[in-house]
């Protein structure tokens, strides 16, 4: 769609059009809303939209290669987005570009649910090369009934892996629960090893503000880490301006994770960062999350943790890890037999010597 066209036009809570593609084609391409060839200024608002692409350039909307000016300043806006039936789509929201970059789009207030694909990786936004200047705001990404996942797929619920792209805003989103605003608790069963992101950013800079991820119950079979803020590259800023929240600053539990059938080490992350540019990490609530591994081995629970690289600079401040009012919120509470003991540990704030970091008071730990 293209150049000024919106649709529908009543303005309402609720739903106004239904669009749905039943084809699981594992071709590129693959969409019910399709975005290309400089599509700009559309807004699509108040609509169900429903697909099961299975490709991985496919997407329940896509916005695909551009040969002009990008595919920009496209909105979309309080739909209902999910996958069709019982079929499960790859990306829910994917993009890229090998040709002008898309930019400026607006992905507002959305309901995006039952993504993630139990036989693949998969994601619900998906930003890849070929990409700026994006806004996440506001939506509630959820899944109404558990996970069984039949294979080692890595799951993400926001992920921008656009090096090249800057400028990417990801605000005042809601990962977990069975319903919007993370209400009840998002299930993930332990049928097998499960890596997670809850925000995944690779990307010349980007500002996480205002996020709340909770009510996530995540086990595994074998283990494969679990991180809610993942960065890899970029000047990020991570709750500068507004906290995000991760858990939550009383009660136990809001997060609980578990690893079974494995000898290895489990290892769990609040914020990790393994960026080699400037990092800023402040304001930040981390807590009630438990952690645990039901075959007598260890589980490292840090709340923010920095990767041993060489270059960079983090600063990590005014975060809240743990709770004033609440015992165990971050609680390790496997039991653990053999030589693992000295393995199991919980860490509020991890960073190796080498690392130029600057911890600035008050964190309150």
């Amino acid at each position: 769609h293209r150049d000024l066209h919106s649709f529908p036009t009543r303005r309402s809570s609720d739903l106004d059009l239904q669009l749905i593609n039943t084809s699981t084609s594992n071709v590129s391409n693959t969409s019910t809303i399709l975005f290309s060839g400089s599509a700009t200024q559309n807004i699509v608002k108040y609509c169900q939209i429903q697909g099961s692409g299975s490709h991985s350039e496919s997407g329940i909307i896509l916005f695909s290669e551009s040969s002009g000016t990008g595919n920009d300043n496209n909105i979309l806006e309080s739909n209902s987005i999910s996958g069709h039936g019982t079929q499960r789509p790859i990306n829910a929201i994917y993009a890229a570009s090998e040709g002008s970059a898309n930019g400026n789009n607006k992905i507002l207030k959305n309901q995006i649910f039952n993504i993630l694909n139990p036989s693949t990786s998969s994601t619900c936004v998906h930003l890849s090369v070929g990409n700026e200047s994006w806004s996440i705001e506001e939506n509630s990404f959820y899944e109404s009934t558990p996970l069984s996942p039949v294979s080692a797929a890595n799951y993400s619920i926001i992920r921008i892996e656009s090096p090249g792209g800057d400028n990417f805003r990801i605000n005042g989103n809601y990962i977990g629960g069975s319903s919007p605003n993370c209400s009840d608790t998002l299930r993930k069963r332990p049928t097998h090893k499960n890596r997670f992101s809850g925000i995944y950013v690779d990307a010349i800079s980007a500002s996480i503000q205002n996020n709340t991820i909770k009510n996530i119950s995540w086990a595994d079979s074998l283990t494969s880490d679990w991180v809610a803020i993942r960065i890899i590259s970029g000047k990020i800023r991570v709750g500068d301006s507004v906290g995000n929240t991760i858990g939550s600053a009383t009660g136990n539990s809001s997060i609980f994770l578990t690893y079974k059938n494995t000898s290895s080490l489990g290892r769990s992350y609040g914020i990790y960062s393994s960026s080699t540019d400037s990092v800023f990490i402040s304001n930040n609530v981390i807590g009630s999350i438990t952690a645990s591994h039901l075959d007598q081995r260890g589980h490292n629970l840090y709340g923010i943790y920095r990767d041993d690289v060489w270059d960079g600079y983090t600063v990590v401040s005014k975060n809240r890890i743990g709770s004033e009012t609440s015992i165990n919120s971050l609680w390790v509470s496997s039991t653990v037999s053999g030589g693992e003991t000295d393995d199991q540990k919980v860490v509020a704030v991890y960073r190796s010597e080498e690392h130029t970091s600057e911890l600035q008071s008050p964190n309150t730990i």
